[in-house]
């Protein structure tokens, strides 16, 4: 019951990190674009790579890069080694965006830092790492029951 309560709360507080003309999908599309780019020295990725790195699906990636493309904050092309695939890259105005939002949140979280203090914030991480494992082996579990119901259904059918 506590655990609920404090989900809820969690949520009411949401838009203290919310970035005006960027949700949070493009938001975190915005960051993980330019981490893997800046990491891998490239100024374009392909689209399925930013699907695998956000874990969102490959429809909602590409509804949000619709969104940031129409905003001028990235740019499709065709992938010249491969016509199929296309890649994504980030605008300058893309990166001052991020850039922007990065500020905010880091602001936001040394300020919630000062309230909790550097070991309970240390701490909050750890937990919240193990509660994402945690729930992404749950969602894998659950991903392959729903599987072997299909399967199962399939089966079943003349």
């Amino acid at each position: 019951k506590r655990l609920l309560e404090v989900l809820r709360s969690l949520k009411k507080n949401r838009p203290v990190l919310r970035t005006p003309g960027l949700s949070q999908n493009e938001f975190f599309l915005l960051y993980h674009m330019r981490e893997h780019l800046h990491r891998q020295g490239e100024d374009s990725m392909r689209i399925g790579d930013l699907h695998h790195c956000t874990h969102t699906s490959l429809p909602a990636v590409s509804q949000s890069l619709g969104v940031l493309e129409a905003k001028g904050f990235v740019v499709r092309s065709t992938d010249p080694g491969d016509r199929r695939s296309v890649k994504v890259s980030l605008t300058k105005e893309g990166d001052e965006a991020i850039e922007t939002a990065l500020e905010k949140a880091r602001n936001f979280l040394n300020r919630l830092e000062n309230k909790l203090g550097a070991e309970n914030m240390e701490q909050l991480i750890t937990l919240m790492e193990q509660l994402s494992e945690a729930l992404d082996a749950l969602w894998e579990e659950d991903a392959g029951e729903r599987r072997n119901e299909w399967t199962a259904k399939k089966e079943r059918q003349p």
